[in-house]
C-alpha cells in the first residue's frame, strides 16, 4: 500500500518540483543543460518503507519525462542519495547536494529528524526543499513545500478526537529521536487545551525490540487512551506488546503507522479498542485523490456538500470506467430517498444518466447488508490473487 501512496504523492510532488526548476534554475542552469534535482531518501534504514518506494517512484517519472523530451527540451539529472534514516548522514547529502551537484530542488527526505536536519543548510543556501513528512509549517517566503499539513496540527486533529470521545487521562509513549522528542513536546503543551492530563509518559529507543516494560508502566497509570509519536519498525513492537498485555485503551498513531503490513499489526486487536491512525492533507484534492485511490467500497453517511461532492466523484468515476466498480453504500433510507427519487424521475426521466448507473448505489439501513456488499467486493476484487 504505501508503495501506492508514495507514487500517488509523486503525481503531485514531481509538477511541483518542475515548476521550481524553471523558477530557481533559470540562471543557475542555462542554455539546454538538464535540470539538476537531488532527492535524499531512506531507501534502507527504520523508515525505508517510506523512502525506498518514493525514490523508485521518482526514478521512474523521470525517465519518463526524459524519454519523452524532458521538458522544453531540457532533460532532469537525478542526484539521489540513501540517508539510512540517518539525520547526520542527511545533513552531508544535504551539503553536497548544494555545493557539489549543484541542484535546483531537493526532493525528501523521508523522516520529521532527517528533514529538520537538513533545513537550515538548505535555507541558508536558497534551496526549494519538498517534504512529504509533517513537521513545522513552512514560514513564509521560506524555500520549504510541504503536502502535509504542520506535526501540531496533526496533533490537535487527534486531541479532538480524544476529547470528543470524553478522554481525560493520556498516556505517552515517544521514541527517544527527533522525531518523538517533538510529539513528545507537542503532547505535552497541548493536552491541556483539550481537556486531558498526561498521566504517564514512556521512552523508546527506534530500534527497541519489546516495550513491554514501557507498555507496563503506563498500563499501571490506568490512562483512557495511549498516544504514540513514533514511526517505522517501532510500530510493530508497540502493537505487539499492546496485544501481549492485553490493553483496551485506544491507541493512537500518526501517518508513519500506515505501512503494507499494518492490519497485520492489528491482529487480536478488537475493533472496540479504536485504533486510530491519523492521516491529514494540506490540499483537498490530494485527501479526495487518496480517498479514490485505495477504497474498495464507499459507504456514505448522511452529510452535507462535501459528501455529495465525494459521492458523485466516486460514481462519476465509476461510470467512466476511469476506477473499477465496487459498492457506493448510501446508508440511511430516509435521509437519502429522496435524492434517489431526484436521480429516477429527473436525471433518468430526462436521459441524462442510463438506466445501469443507478445500479451503482446500494440504498439500505441495514449493517449486514452493508457489510456483506463489501465483503463480496473485496472477495471479488481479490480473486486468484
Amino acid at each position: 500500500m504505501e508503495n501506492l501512496l508514495k507514487s500517488r504523492i509523486v503525481s503531485f510532488v514531481v509538477p511541483i518540483m518542475f515548476g521550481l526548476c524553471g523558477s530557481f534554475g533559470a540562471q543557475a542552469q542555462s542554455g539546454g543543460e538538464p535540470f539538476r534535482v537531488g532527492i535524499i531518501a531512506s531507501e534502507t534504514g527504520a523508515v525505508s518503507f517510506l523512502g525506498d518506494p518514493f525514490i523508485k517512484s521518482v526514478r521512474m517519472r523521470v525517465d519518463q519525462i526524459n524519454q519523452a523530451g524532458g521538458i522544453n527540451g531540457r532533460k532532469i539529472q537525478l542526484f539521489a542519495y540513501d540517508d539510512e534514516s540517518s539525520p547526520d548522514k542527511a545533513l552531508g547529502f544535504a551539503k553536497r547536494l548544494v555545493t557539489e551537484d549543484k541542484v535546483s530542488v531537493i526532493l525528501g527526505p523521508s523522516l520529521s529528524s532527517t528533514t529538520r536536519a537538513i533545513l537550515p543548510t538548505t535555507e541558508a543556501a536558497r534551496i526549494p526543499v519538498i517534504y512529504n513528512t509533517p513537521i513545522n509549517e513552512p514560514p513564509p517566503g521560506s524555500f520549504q513545500f510541504s503536502v502535509f499539513p504542520s506535526e501540531e496540527t496533526s496533533y490537535r486533529v487527534a486531541l479532538q478526537e480524544l476529547q470528543r470521545r470524553g478522554v481525560k487521562r493520556l498516556g505517552v509513549l515517544a521514541t527517544t529521536d527527533t522525531t518523538g522528542e517533538s510529539g513528545f513536546g507537542w503532547l505535552n503543551k497541548l493536552a491541556g487545551t483539550y481537556g486531558m492530563n498526561v498521566v504517564g509518559s514512556e521512552r523508546l529507543d527506534i530500534n527497541d525490540k519489546d516495550v513491554t516494560p514501557q507498555m507496563t508502566n503506563l498500563r499501571g497509570k490506568n490512562p483512557e487512551a495511549v498516544f504514540t509519536a513514533l514511526s517505522g519498525a517501532a510500530v510493530a513492537v508497540v502493537c505487539k506488546s499492546y496485544v501481549r498485555l492485553g490493553m483496551k485503551q485506544p491507541l493512537v498513531f500518526s501517518t508513519g503507522a500506515v505501512t503494507t503490513n499494518f492490519p497485520d499489526l492489528l491482529k487480536g486487536i478488537t475493533p472496540e479498542t479504536l485504533i486510530y491512525t491519523i492521516v491529514n492533507f494540506r490540499y483537498f484534492f490530494v485527501r479526495k485523490t487518496m480517498f479514490i485511490k485505495y477504497s474498495m467500497a464507499f459507504i456514505i453517511f448522511p452529510g452535507g456538500f462535501g459528501t455529495l461532492d465525494e459521492l458523485f466523484e466516486a460514481v462519476t468515476l465509476i461510470q467512466t470506467g476511469k476506477i473499477s466498480q465496487f459498492p457506493v453504500i448510501l446508508f440511511g433510507t430516509h435521509y437519502w430517498a429522496g435524492l434517489v427519487r431526484w436521480l429516477q424521475t429527473r436525471m433518468l426521466g430526462e436521459g441524462k444518466i442510463s438506466p445501469g448507473d443507478l445500479d451503482l448505489l446500494l440504498l439500505t439501513d441495514d449493517p449486514a447488508e452493508a457489510a456483506n456488499a463489501v465483503i463480496a467486493a473485496y472477495e471479488a476484487q481479490n480473486k486468484g490473487r
